[in-house]
């Protein structure tokens, strides 16, 4: 399978086993959080419905022109 993408074995090796970058990571975090805010929105329905959801959700990120942070 190697030769038919023409990379090395040992190069194939290495992508397999390598860690996730930090970038990676980050977004991993940040959709889990998404994902816990819209189950927690979903489990107790507040007055208010999504836009609540939305400030609340909005007001733990910090946004930049490139990224998006998880206040903490």
């Amino acid at each position: 399978m190697c030769q038919v993408f023409g990379v090395s074995r040992s190069g194939y090796y290495n992508w397999v086993q390598h860690e996730p970058s930090d970038r990676k990571q980050s977004d991993e975090r940040l959709k889990l959080e998404i994902k816990v805010a819209h189950i927690r929105t979903r489990k107790h329905m507040e007055p208010g419905g999504s836009r609540r959801s939305w400030q609340r959700m909005a007001s733990s990120l910090v946004v930049t022109d490139w990224h998006v942070f998880v206040r903490s």
